[in-house]
């Protein structure tokens, strides 16, 4: 196809200054002139609309798994459920430190991010072909995270609107488990409170 769009346009490009159309042109009836004229505007006419075609057809051919597609955005510590078309077989996280996968059914999926970075989901059916192929970019849970640099220890703050500690991996080893052993008791003393209110209503 290639082949003969390119002879084409060389054809159309060599007519206008062929030597022998213009030994006719000094020579021959007006007549014949317009003829020779209207015959290579078609042919001119004919090799773009062949060029056009074999682009149009170049990109039909890649079909649609060669055009990019956004990736699935998910934010740290939020879930986000995901249908497919057919019976999930296998999933695949190419890195389950940044998102993780959970299958509620064999066509719903919930896929939850848990630290920053982007990775990639793939879901297969029982032939082993596959079903879907996303990329899975997991950003920060609120624009109002701030992140804090002293020298090269790091701590994110989520200021919504008072700023309070929000541990994410990347943080300083010390004041990330420092946080999450806070929130842990905290967590802790509301289980706490809370069977003590359900003791005393029985």
């Amino acid at each position: 196809m290639n082949m003969i769009v390119n002879r084409l346009l060389q054809v159309s490009i060599l007519l206008p200054v062929n030597r022998t159309f213009t030994n006719i042109f000094h020579a021959a009836p007006r007549s014949m002139i317009e003829h020779r004229i209207g015959y290579m505007r078609a042919v001119n006419q004919f090799a773009r609309l062949l060029l056009a075609s074999a682009v149009l057809s170049s990109f039909s051919l890649m079909g649609p798994a060669a055009i990019a597609k956004e990736p699935l955005r998910i934010k740290v510590d939020y879930a986000r459920v995901m249908r497919i078309a057919e019976p999930a077989a296998t999933v695949i996280i190419g890195n389950p430190a940044i998102a993780d996968a959970t299958v509620k059914n064999r066509q719903m999926l919930v896929i939850t991010g848990k630290s920053f970075g982007t990775t990639n989901l793939i879901i297969l059916n029982e032939a082993g072909e596959t079903i879907a192929n996303e990329t899975i970019s997991v950003g920060a849970a609120s624009d109002l995270a701030v992140t804090i640099y002293r020298g090269a220890k790091r701590q994110t703050l989520n200021c919504d609107p008072v700023c309070q500690p929000a541990p994410y991996a990347g943080d300083d080893s010390e004041l990330f488990s420092t946080t999450i052993a806070q929130f842990g008791e905290r967590s802790k003393l509301a289980e706490e409170q809370l069977q003590a209110q359900e003791s005393t209503a029985q």
